[in-house]
């Protein structure tokens, strides 16, 4: 049971941490495309 509980939080902080990666992909790549936009 310890097993299963010590796992839970490692794939949950695991998740958030794969949520964040992805979110900061999609940012740079939308301010690449204003940039260039901008030009």
């Amino acid at each position: 049971m310890k097993g299963a509980v010590a796992e839970a939080p490692c794939e949950v902080a695991l998740g958030a941490l794969g949520l964040s990666l992805k979110g900061y992909g999609l940012s740079r790549r939308i301010s690449r495309l204003r940039g260039a936009n901008d030009k």
